[in-house]
């Protein structure tokens, strides 16, 4: 039987675009599936000595702890060739007893912000001894061949990392001023710090004040103001701003260097609103913001028009043969 050409032209145009949205799929699917496997990884080491990482305990706990109790481990991560906190995706805690060879099983540990671990262990017969943080990674040897092990990372000491940047160890909040407010207002500014991990104050080594920045949020122009520490000090900064000119402006705060030069500027921003700025408009002033003004927006990914509009033309161009044929049957 002949087919009835009419119906064939109503359904080959469906059909050609299944297929030419199936030639999409085809062209996105592998690079989005290459893409979320990719991920970071250990390499192999020929020595776990190699692994010159060093584990910073958050604090040294008391011997007395008594077996079987569960207790909360936190350590920073600490490389001192970079000389800078290593992230990582995984590490482990385990517990080795004070008397006796026992020790506890390895215990997955997760990472509450960047460089930074913690875990739940608990105490193993014989008493708190060493305390091991590691990760699990690949040992090979001469002729390649490898072996997955525990490799612990060697003991820093005991509080934050002594050579860690503050602001990597600390997180900065300017507290909220009311707005908008008018130029040449005074208005207090507060800028609290708050240790990242079970630190005290005085183990961070703070300065006795911070550098408040207020720029424009269109322009070039910057007023800076030192925040002293407040007396007795709990982890804030109080200091008196005067407005500087018309625009709204962007607050941040830094600590200085020790020797001049830039200082170490907290991500967190706060905008206030000041009337007769380009873009006052009398509501209080936002809250602070993690991400500066006018990041750039993260990149999408890279779309291959060309293997698409390759692939699509040549489904259309079929399709189109297909149709001149049954036509003329």
């Amino acid at each position: 039987m002949n087919p009835d050409p009419c119906r064939i032209r109503g359904w080959l145009p469906r059909a050609l675009h299944v297929l030419a949205l199936s030639a999409v799929a085809l062209t996105f699917g592998p690079t989005a599936t290459a893409a979320a496997a990719a991920g970071p990884s250990l390499p192999p080491v020929t020595d776990p000595g190699e692994l010159a990482i060093q584990a910073w305990l958050d604090e040294q706990l008391p011997p007395d702890v008594p077996v079987g109790r569960k207790i909360q481990i936190g350590a920073t991560l600490w490389d001192p060739v970079s000389h800078a906190i290593q992230t990582m995706n995984s590490g482990y805690v385990r517990v080795h007893a004070a008397k006796g060879s026992a020790m506890g099983p390895p215990v997955s540990a997760r990472f509450d912000w960047p460089g930074h671990l913690t875990a739940e262990v608990t105490i193993p017969k014989g008493g708190l001894g060493k305390i091991e943080v590691g990760v699990s990674g690949s040992i090979c040897d001469a002729a390649g061949a490898c072996r997955q092990e525990l490799q612990a990372f060697s003991f820093g000491g005991y509080g934050p990392p002594p050579d860690a940047r503050r602001t990597d160890l600390v997180d900065a909040s300017i507290e909220d001023i009311p707005g908008p407010v008018n130029v040449g207002d005074v208005v207090s500014v507060t800028v609290d710090l708050v240790p990242k991990a079970a630190w005290g104050l005085d183990t961070l080594d703070l300065p006795d004040r911070l550098v408040l920045e207020a720029a424009p949020a269109r322009g070039s122009d910057l007023a800076q103001v030192d925040l002293p520490q407040s007396q007795p000090f709990d982890g804030s900064y109080h200091g008196d701003l005067t407005i500087p000119n018309g625009s709204d402006l962007v607050l941040r705060a830094s600590i200085p260097a020790a020797g001049g030069g830039p200082g170490e500027v907290f991500p967190s921003v706060v905008r206030l609103a000041v009337l007769g700025g380009d873009t006052a408009s009398g509501a209080p002033s936002p809250v602070a913001s993690a991400a500066a003004p006018g990041a750039p927006a993260s990149p999408g990914p890279d779309i291959p028009l060309v293997p698409i509009l390759i692939v699509t033309a040549v489904v259309i161009g079929a399709g189109y043969l297909v149709m001149r044929v049954l036509a003329d049957l």
